[in-house]
């Protein structure tokens, strides 16, 4: 079960950099992509304290043992949360505007 939980985590993850490098294309912004890439990475780090919360301390895998505290375990949704926000903040302020610009000036 622990190693399902795992490769779930990391193909939600691998799913999120899809679709976010996807997410900006020759057919511009496209934002239910975009909400999609967030939310996988939202599930990947749930899922991952999920197997972090069930499974530090049974002596399975060393590196699921490092997590012994209920802040480490919980790291990966704050780490997920964290990365969503900038990814956001940066896309919403740097990459719109960029993207609108260009579009501007191909229109002239």
């Amino acid at each position: 079960m622990m190693i399902l939980l795992l490769l779930a985590s990391l193909g939600f993850f691998i799913a999120h950099i899809l679709l976010i490098f996807t997410s900006f294309g020759k057919k511009g912004y496209q934002p239910q992509k975009y909400f999609w890439s967030h939310s996988t990475l939202w599930l990947a780090g749930i899922i991952l304290s999920i197997a972090l919360w069930k499974y530090s301390g049974k002596q399975e895998a060393v590196a699921i043992n490092a997590f012994d505290t209920p802040f480490k375990k919980t790291l990966p949704v704050i780490v997920a949360f964290t990365l969503s926000l900038i990814a956001h903040l940066v896309v919403k302020f740097l990459v719109l505007p960029t993207l609108t610009q260009n579009q501007e000036r191909r229109q002239l």
